[in-house]
């Protein structure tokens, strides 16, 4: 089944002169066999090996050479001795195998990100061998554990516009980006958490992606990317499960700190429309708090993770950081330009898919508590629903049936869904998670 795709790898392997590209077609490889179930039998991976061997060609070297990097220990050593018993024949090696067992260099680590989302970032990872530089640019969820979400391949003739794009923050077209270079040991932490979290959802999931080309050519960079870590000595005790995340991005945006200011306080009550229950958040906000840190205080005091995108609907206009939206920049807007007076209003829409509709309403204003930390959280009810819920009446039903273990959809929905989606409303615990970048370590 799977000797027709070998074969015409071998084929492309014999004619390439560049290691990486060399690398990257022996990575299919690789992922091929880590999927193969038909190796957990001994008969099977030296049929195999004899398969590929009986070929007689360079091709079938080339093929070999990887085969015997693979993460099957017995696949490896039949591997290596038939490519050995091939070159004491007189088969000639493919060009590039000789610089795949130079030293390879660690150069750069630049983690990526878009400021206010919490969502995702990018890490690009370069190295040097035999004075060409190259590398792979790793995307990762936040959201789903840190696990990967792209990793590109940076071929040595890419790495200097790529660089040059990352610095100038331009590595999303529209949107602007920031780097921040990590240290060795920093990049290890990330890489092999998402490496490690990425392979834990596989196994969870019985299954490796591949409903395209790019999935399926995900598990075969995985080992790569996995290699050259190694190659480079980048080595240490793994991360646990999500441990690279950073614990700011484990709740969605980033909690505003508590800041000194003189600005008077409106007090706001916030209300998630059509729920019954009322769901709803009484907060305590500095009149000339931008609309960009009220929408990161909104999604603190309804635990949503910003996942999706958001706008202010007011009288004076509608605000929103997407700049594919035809709405002012929420940046560049304070609070008391919008809701000035007790009685003012302006809704707040969180995801235009479940259409999570918040009326923010100004009960009073008053001068700051000196004693207080602002922005907080003083009263509230009930939890709010979980990310992707499916809006309000999708949201009712699910409440119902993790509630009630003996509804029919109870033990599917609990495995599916965080149990804390039903822990009731606590504004301590807004509070704390409001202003976790102040609190001691």
């Amino acid at each position: 089944m799977m000797r027709p795709h070998m074969a015409a790898i071998g084929d492309d392997l014999a004619t390439v002169t560049d290691p990486f590209e060399a690398e990257l077609a022996g990575g299919a490889i690789l992922g091929l066999l880590a999927g193969l179930e038909l190796l957990d039998s001994g008969e099977a991976a030296v049929r195999l090996v004899e398969d590929v061997a009986n070929q007689g060609d360079t091709s079938a070297r080339a093929l070999l050479a990887f085969m015997g990097l693979g993460p099957d220990r017995t696949l490896a050593d039949l591997a290596r001795q038939a490519d050995a018993a091939l070159g004491e024949a007189g088969v000639a090696d493919p060009v590039w195998v000789p610089a795949l067992s130079q030293p390879v260099e660690p150069t750069r680590f630049t983690r990526i990100t878009v400021p206010g989302d919490r969502v995702e970032a990018w890490l690009l990872a370069l190295f040097r061998r035999s004075e060409e530089e190259h590398g792979f640019l790793v995307g990762v969820d936040y959201t789903d554990c840190g696990a990967i979400t792209m990793l590109d391949p940076v071929p040595p003739d890419h790495v200097g516009e790529l660089v040059r794009r990352i610095e100038a923050g331009d590595l999303i077209d529209d949107v602007t980006t920031v780097a921040e270079d990590l240290d060795r040991e920093q990049a290890r932490i990330f890489l092999d958490g998402a490496i490690g979290t990425t392979l834990d959802h596989w196994a969870e999931d019985d299954d490796t992606p591949g409903d395209d080309l790019e999935e399926d050519l995900m598990p075969g960079r995985i080992i790569l990317l996995g290699r050259r870590l190694n190659e480079a000595g980048l080595v240490g005790d793994p991360p646990e499960h999500g441990g690279h995340v950073p614990a700011r991005h484990q709740t969605g945006p980033p909690p505003p700190a508590a800041r000194e200011s003189d600005a008077r306080i409106l007090r706001l009550h916030v209300a998630l429309e059509r729920t019954d229950p009322p769901i709803w958040r009484r907060l305590e906000v500095p009149a000339d708090t931008s609309l960009a840190e009220l929408h990161t205080v909104l999604q603190t005091a309804f635990a949503w993770t910003g996942s999706h995108s958001h706008c202010f609907v007011a009288e004076s206009g509608e605000f929103s950081a997407n700049a594919e939206l035809d709405c002012q920049n929420e940046a560049e807007a304070a609070l008391e330009q919008v809701l000035s007076a007790p009685g003012d209003e302006m809704t707040y829409l969180y995801d235009f898919t479940d259409n999570w509709d918040h009326t923010v309403t100004v009960e009073a204003v008053g001068e700051p508590d000196a004693g207080a930390a602002y922005p907080r959280c003083t009263a509230g009810e009930e939890a709010a629903p979980p990310e992707d819920a499916g809006g309000v009446e999708s949201w009712q039903r699910l409440k119902a049936a993790l509630a009630d273990p003996g509804h029919p959809d109870h033990r599917q929905l609990i495995g599916e869904h965080d149990p804390e989606a039903l822990k009731p409303f606590d504004p301590v615990d807004v509070n704390a998670r409001l202003h976790i970048d102040a609190m001691p370590e």
